[in-house]
């Protein structure tokens, strides 16, 4: 009697019986050459039918002015335009005070059809077990709040460039 691979799992093998010969060479070729036809129509089919399942299409995307579309609202595309007094120490030229913030949200305004911008408002918790929130840009131990000076004017220069803060 000949040894034979048992196969891991029950079930039949995928060796040929005793005695039988395996495919031909030829026959191999066919089935390869035929499953890579059916692996190309599935790519093919998939990018075109699952795209619109997985990327929400815009009539599911939330909208400005509430669910109902016939206002000709157009959709909510926002942006968070993070800025702290520790980036302003780092980085020369920076923050929301300069031109170049202005220019930043004019970019996002028109160039990537932004319509609403979140502007963080950073506070420190120096020590997690007190709750104390250095909330103020002269507090002690804040390092990252800025005045309320440079927040008020993010906000005009959003609303002057066309997003809502």
């Amino acid at each position: 009697m000949p040894l034979a691979p048992a196969p891991i799992f029950p079930g039949t093998s995928p060796l040929p019986p005793t005695g039988q010969r395996p495919p031909s060479a030829r026959a191999t070729r066919i089935a390869a050459a035929a499953a890579l036809v059916v692996l190309l129509v599935t790519m093919v089919l998939g990018s075109v039918a699952l795209r619109p399942l997985l990327f929400f299409e815009p009539m599911l995307q939330a909208q400005v002015g509430g669910t109902d579309n016939s206002s000709g609202s157009a959709a909510f595309q926002g942006f968070v335009y993070t800025w702290t007094r520790r980036l302003s120490a780092t980085i020369t030229n920076g923050g929301y005070t300069t031109p170049a913030s202005l220019d930043n949200l004019k970019l996002q305004a028109n160039v990537f059809h932004m319509n609403a911008v979140i502007i963080p408002v950073v506070a420190d918790m120096p020590v997690r077990s007190v709750p104390y929130i250095a909330w103020h840009p002269g507090d002690q131990a804040n390092l990252d709040t800025l005045p309320d000076t440079d927040y008020e004017q993010v906000i005009k220069d959003a609303r002057k460039v066309g997003l809502i803060p």
